[in-house]
This record gives C-alpha cells, sequence and structure tokens, in this order.
C-alpha cells in the first residue's frame, strides 16, 4: 500500500508548480490517498487548499486519511454486496414468477410491485371489512354482482368459492383486510381486490404456493392450489407490509393460452 501523497507548498515544488493540476486549481497544500476496493483502485480521497501549510504533513496526519479511506473503502463494499443481493433477490422473484406463470398457463400473475396489478375495474360494491363475521357478506355482494352480469350458477360458484377462499387467508394469515368487489358489465367480467396488512408470503414459501395441501402461517396452502382450479386470473402482490390478491372471472371461460397461441 503506498503511503498517502502529501505536498505541504506546491508553488515552491519545481515538480508541482508545473503540474497541470496546480495550474488549473492553484492548491498549495495537498494530501491523498487512494481508495481500494476489493483490491483495485474505486478513487481518491483528498484534503487540499489554496494556502501553503506552515509545517510538514506529521505521520498522525497521514494515518487519519488512510483510516478515512479504510472507511470509505468498507462502506463502498458493503454498499456493493447489498446492491449485488438486492438484484440476486429480483432475479430470482422474475424467475419464479416466469416459471409459475408457465406452470399455470398463465392464470397465475406474481407481481412484483402496485404497478403489476390489473387495472381495477368499476367498483361494482361497498367495502367490506373482512373478519370471521364478515365473509359471508363479500361472498353475498359478489353473488348480486354475477347474477346482474349473467353469470352460469358454476362460473359464479367458482368465483364464489375462489374469494372465501382467498378472504379467509386475508383472516388468518394477514389478520384480517378489506375486500370489494368491481365489474365491467359490458364485457361480463368481475374482478375482487382483496388486502391485508400481515406479514406477506416470505420468498421460501412462494415457490410451494401451488403444492396442494401446504399450509403455514406465511403460505396460502390448500386454499390457493383450490382457486387456480376455480379462477380465471390470480394476480398476488405480497411483501412484509401486506398482501394484495386480485381475482378476475369472465362471464364465458377464456380460451386457454396454449390454444390462442400466446404461448
Amino acid at each position: 500500500e503506498a503511503p498517502p501523497l502529501a505536498v505541504e507548498h506546491a508553488g515552491a515544488d519545481p515538480t508541482w508548480s508545473s503540474h497541470d493540476a496546480y495550474k488549473a486549481f492553484k492548491c498549495e497544500a495537498y494530501i491523498a490517498t487512494v481508495i481500494q476496493v476489493e483490491g483495485r483502485a474505486w478513487g481518491t480521497l483528498s484534503f487540499l487548499s489554496g494556502e501553503p501549510r506552515g509545517k510538514p504533513f506529521a505521520e498522525f496526519d497521514k494515518d487519519i486519511v488512510r483510516l478515512i479511506a479504510q472507511w470509505v473503502s468498507g462502506e463502498v463494499g458493503r454498499q456493493g454486496a447489498e446492491t449485488a443481493r438486492l438484484e440476486g433477490m429480483e432475479r430470482q422473484r422474475r424467475f419464479l414468477r416466469d416459471m409459475v406463470s408457465s406452470m399455470t398457463e398463465g392464470r397465475f400473475h406474481l407481481c412484483l410491485a402496485e404497478a403489476d396489478l390489473p387495472a381495477p375495474l368499476p367498483v361494482a360494491s361497498d367495502e367490506v371489512a373482512l373478519g370471521i363475521s364478515t365473509l359471508r357478506t363479500l361472498r353475498t355482494r359478489l353473488n348480486g354482482v354475477t347474477t346482474e352480469l349473467g353469470f352460469s350458477p358454476e362460473r359464479a360458484q367458482d368465483i364464489v368459492t375462489t374469494v372465501g377462499e382467498a378472504s379467509m387467508n386475508a383472516v388468518m394469515h394477514g389478520g384480517g383486510g378489506k375486500g370489494w368487489v368491481c365489474a365491467d358489465r359490458k364485457r361480463g367480467i368481475v374482478q375482487v381486490w382483496i388486502r391485508d396488512s400481515g406479514a406477506g408470503i416470505s420468498e421460501e414459501a412462494l415457490p410451494k404456493v401451488l403444492q396442494k395441501g401446504i399450509s403455514t402461517a406465511n403460505t396460502l396452502g390448500h386454499g390457493f392450489w383450490l382457486m387456480l382450479r376455480t379462477c380465471d386470473r390470480i394476480h398476488l402482490l405480497t411483501g412484509p407490509t401486506g398482501t394484495t390478491v386480485v381475482l378476475e372471472q369472465e362471464r364465458t371461460p377464456p380460451v386457454p393460452v396454449w390454444l390462442d397461441g400466446t404461448v
């Protein structure tokens, strides 16, 4: 490791007085050292003055510069490692999103941000505060909307079943939440939003959401396996501040993606 460069009076030293940096900035006193990150030069830590220094830089001064440079090096390295970790998690979630979408023929959408959720359809019912005693209220309001949109009994029962499972998950695993029904009456689509403020589904548990019978405090378990078989599209956004599930059902079953050429 090279010692810090120290110059007390650049203008009085022919080597430095002719240097381009001195001509440009007129720095008379200067002390600096290279910041090393993972064995490579990352930058320079320097202190300078337009006035000459009245006495030589002491070893103590140089040690202080070295210590500050070491601290900066450690912080840069730590932040770089954290950035790499977050980027790795993001790649993992994107891979998981694509894998689950493929496994479910496009029925399940793992959302990585609020912007990935579908555009809300016009609101068709009042918001319901979810609890054990109010789960029936949300299902009843949904039944009224599906009847108005002309859903067959089978299609209506499927989405009611899905909403029952999702809202129960919000109550049991998310500590409650809220739900409301939206609809596009012209196209015959019903959309149900369910939000909670629980701890979300952990990164480790996400790959297991498609497996029947798995249920812990952090997963959707058996209920989610059933939801995939009774709902046209499921959108899931989950994190440490809560989970949002958006369920969509069309009046007429949509053409499978493997048949319409989209995959």
